[in-house]
């Protein structure tokens, strides 16, 4: 004889149980952008920058509860790094406007023969 059904325990807030199914989706997406965030992060540090068209899935919908603060560090991380690039972006401009593009010396050798 089996005993009694228990209802399954319910879910603790971080559990993935727990998440509406639109979450999942956009915890993918927040990802992808906190990656993408390191990235740019990376190329400031590096010079190096890489990269790739953004493609967001259609239909996410609103970002739900669970990942309001999340995608709030994010936006603030984001116009930070914005600012920072525009930053790097004026400089080139302006080391573009006074016609040096590095800081390294000029050739000290000139070929006369021509």
């Amino acid at each position: 004889m089996s005993g009694p059904a228990h209802p399954p325990p319910a879910a603790l807030p971080d559990e993935p149980a727990a998440v509406p199914a639109t979450a999942v989706t956009w915890a993918v997406v927040l990802d992808d952008m906190e990656r993408r965030l390191g990235d740019v992060e990376r190329g400031l540090r590096t010079g190096v920058f890489a990269t790739t068209a953004v493609d967001l899935p259609g239909g996410l919908g609103p970002i739900p509860d669970a990942l309001r603060q999340r995608a709030q560090r994010l936006l603030q991380a984001t116009v930070a790094a914005e600012q920072e690039v525009e930053k790097v972006r004026e400089r080139i401009a302006d080391a573009l406007r006074r016609g040096r593009t590095t800081s390294a010396p000029f050739s000290a050798y000139v070929d006369t023969r021509l």
